[in-house]
């Protein structure tokens, strides 16, 4: 499937004179990752509750505001998840790149399985090296970083206003 669509997108881009130029590539990859955007922040959308953006207008802020400060925080967590989803998507598509990309410009994945292909290149093994170092690390980040974040928050002791002493009733 993924060498019929490059043969689409070849004769595409080759139609539009974008075959082998930069802005071609990243059309196909925009076009590539979109299905995962639109996907995970369309569920999430769905889930958002509309009560609080109304909230936030009743008690005086601007649409714009009340979409930022509400909307989009909630929505920021699938924003990253279908972000990096659609990085890995387009990271991995080395066939189609190869394909359309040409000869002017070579991207890292095409350049790893070029040389994985043509022989064992010390970069590669240190690519690799480094990209597993990336994720163990933006994991452990997450694993130390999320708790923190995620802790319920003590809300600060503010002193209670002292008691009105009981009037003495005189009889």
């Amino acid at each position: 499937p993924g060498i019929a669509y490059a043969v689409a997108l070849y004769s595409l881009l080759a139609r539009a004179r974008l075959l082998g130029r930069f802005e071609g590539l990243v059309a196909v990859h925009i076009t590539l990752a979109l299905p995962y955007v639109l996907l995970i922040v369309g569920a999430a959308i769905t889930r958002v509750p509309r009560e609080l953006e109304m909230a936030a207008l009743s008690l005086g802020a601007s649409r714009p505001r009340a979409w930022l400060d509400i909307t989009l925080r909630l929505l920021l967590p699938a924003i990253v998840a279908a972000g990096i989803f659609a990085f890995i998507g387009s990271f991995d598509e080395t066939v189609i790149t190869s394909f359309l990309s040409g000869t002017g410009f070579v991207t890292l994945p095409v350049a790893i399985f070029h040389n994985v292909r043509f022989g064992v290149d010390p970069v590669i093994t240190a690519i690799a090296t480094l990209l597993t170092l990336g994720t163990a690390t933006s994991l452990v980040a997450a694993l130390v970083v999320l708790p923190v974040l995620l802790r319920p928050r003590a809300r600060s002791a503010s002193p209670e206003p002292a008691a009105e002493p009981a009037a003495i009733s005189s009889r």
